[in-house]
C-alpha cells in the first residue's frame, strides 16, 4: 500500500496566508479611519467650546444621527463624518438614497420580460424543491411516477443487500451461514449479491462481516463494477491498470479488487480520495476485505495528474442522491443544486477521461435519478471527451432503460426495489 498526499494542500495554505494578510490590511484601514475620526471630533469640540459638555454627542457610541435629540441636531455631521459612519456600519442619508435607488431598480426589473436561461430549466424552475421537484418525475418518467416514488421511499428505504467477498468466502459458505443463523434471504440478478429479508440478530456485528467476508452494499451500487469486461482484461496477458476516481468509502474499490482476484488478473489499482479524513476509512475497508496491493492519492479528481494510462476507470461521481437513500432529500434539494452537481461531474469526467488508454473502459455512475446528472451528462461526455457510449451487457431482470436513446441502466426505486441509480459505459 502506498499513500500520496496531494500537493494542492500547499495552495490552500498559501491562500489562507494571503487571506490573513488581507485581514490585517483591512484592520489597518479601520485603524486609520478611527484615527481620522478622533482628529475631526477634537477639532469640532474646540470650535464649539461654548456649548454645554453634557449635550455633546459622542459619535463613537454607535447611534444614528436620526436618533439624536432635536437640540443637538444643529451639529449636523459633515460629509466626511458620514463617510466615517458608513465605514462603521451606521445608517446615513447616503445609505437611504442607495436603498431607494435599489427599490426603484427592482420595480423596473419586475416589468422586464423573463430572460431565457441556457440551462435545461429556466431560472424560476431552478428553485424548485419539495413536491415541485417530485412532480418533475411525472414529466420525465410518465404520469404517476411521483406517487410511486413516494411509496418506494416508504417501502424500500430500509432494504438491506450484502455482497459476498469471493476472496474470503464462496457462495456455498454463505448459504451455510444463512441456514445456520436462520437468515431469510432472496437471490438477486447478481450471483454474489443477496437481499436480506429477515434476521434475528444484527448481521453487521457478526464475525463474518467484521472480518470482511461480506459487505453491506445496495444492489444497484454493485452494478458499475459488474459492467467491466473482465474476460477482455484477462486476455491482455499483462498487468492491468485500474483507477477509481472517487473512491471512499471503498465499496466499488473493494468490489473491483475482489473480482480482479477472482478472475486471476494481475493488476495495479489506484484510488483517488479528496477528503483526507475519509482516507483512513477507505484504507480500513480495503484492508478488512483482505487486500494490500493498492495505492491511494489524496487529491481532487478535477486536479489529478499522471503520466499513466488506465485500462479501467471507475467514476462513481459525487451526486445529489435520491429520496430513497435519504428520507429528508426533498427538503434539502432543489434544481439549482442538481445543476451544480452536474457541472462538477462534467469537470471530473473531463479531467479523468484523459488518462483512459486506447480501447479502455470508463464506467460512469451516480446514485441520482435526475436527468441533468445522468442522460444529459452522457450526451455531454460523448460530445466533449472523445468517448463512445456502448451498451451494457448485463441482464438486470426489470426495465432499466434510459431516456432519449442513451445507452446505460437507470434504476428507478419503484421498479428495481433498490435506491435510485444510474450507470453508463464508455470506451475509447
Amino acid at each position: 500500500m502506498t499513500y500520496h498526499k496531494s500537493k494542492s494542500t500547499g495552495n490552500k495554505n498559501r491562500f489562507n496566508s494571503n487571506s490573513k494578510s488581507n485581514k490585517s490590511n483591512q484592520n489597518s484601514r479601520f485603524s486609520n479611519n478611527r484615527t481620522s475620526e478622533n482628529r475631526d471630533r477634537n477639532t469640532r469640540d474646540e470650535d464649539n467650546n461654548n456649548n454645554d459638555n453634557r449635550h455633546k454627542f459622542n459619535r463613537d457610541n454607535g447611534k444614528n444621527f436620526n436618533s439624536m435629540p432635536d437640540r443637538l441636531k444643529k451639529n449636523k455631521p459633515t460629509a466626511e463624518e458620514n463617510k466615517q459612519f458608513a465605514i462603521k456600519g451606521n445608517y446615513t442619508a447616503k445609505n437611504k438614497k442607495r436603498d431607494l435607488d435599489k427599490k426603484s431598480f427592482d420595480k423596473q426589473d419586475e416589468n422586464r420580460p423573463p430572460q431565457r436561461s441556457n440551462n435545461r430549466f429556466n431560472d424560476s424552475t431552478r428553485n424548485f424543491s419539495g413536491n415541485d421537484l417530485l412532480n418533475r418525475y411525472d414529466k420525465f418518467f410518465g404520469n404517476g411516477t411521483s406517487s410511486k416514488l413516494k411509496d418506494a421511499m416508504r417501502q424500500y428505504s430500509n432494504n438491506q443487500f450484502i455482497r459476498v467477498n469471493l476472496s474470503k468466502m464462496n457462495l456455498d459458505e454463505i448459504q451455510v451461514f444463512f441456514k445456520k443463523n436462520r437468515v431469510k434471504f432472496e437471490n438477486t440478478f447478481l450471483k454474489n449479491a443477496f437481499k436480506i429479508e429477515k434476521t434475528f440478530f444484527n448481521l453487521s456485528s457478526s464475525i463474518q462481516c467484521l472480518t470482511g467476508q461480506f459487505y453491506f452494499q445496495d444492489l444497484a451500487s454493485q452494478v458499475p463494477v459488474n459492467c467491466v469486461d473482465f474476460e477482455k482484461l484477462k486476455s491482455l496477458n499483462r498487468v492491468v491498470k485500474v483507477l477509481d476516481g472517487c473512491a471512499s468509502p471503498g465499496s466499488k474499490t473493494t468490489q473491483m479488487l475482489d473480482l480482479l482476484n477472482f478472475h486471476k488478473i494481475e493488476y495495479e489499482l489506484t484510488a483517488i480520495e479528496l477528503e483526507e479524513k475519509r482516507v483512513n476509512r477507505l484504507v480500513n475497508n480495503i484492508q478488512k476485505m483482505g487486500f494490500d496491493r493498492f495505492k491511494i492519492i489524496n487529491c481532487s479528481a478535477t486536479d489529478f495528474k499522471t503520466s499513466d494510462k488506465y485500462d479501467v476507470i471507475i467514476l462513481d461521481v459525487p451526486c445529489s442522491g435520491n429520496l430513497v437513500g435519504d428520507k429528508n432529500w426533498l427538503n434539502k434539494r432543489n434544481v439549482s443544486d442538481i445543476c451544480d452537481k452536474a457541472n462538477l461531474q462534467k469537470s471530473i469526467v473531463k479531467n479523468i477521461s484523459k488518462y483512459l488508454s486506447d480501447e479502455g473502459e470508463l464506467i460512469y455512475s451516480t446514485c441520482s435519478i435526475e436527468p441533468e446528472e445522468n442522460e444529459d451528462n452522457v450526451k455531454w461526455i460523448i460530445d466533449n471527451c472523445d468517448l463512445k457510449n456502448v451498451k451494457i451487457d448485463l441482464e438486470v431482470g426489470f426495465d432499466a432503460s434510459c431516456l432519449n436513446g442513451v445507452l446505460g441502466l437507470r434504476f428507478l426505486p419503484h421498479k428495481s426495489r433498490t435506491q435510485g441509480f444510474f450507470v453508463s459505459k464508455f470506451v475509447r
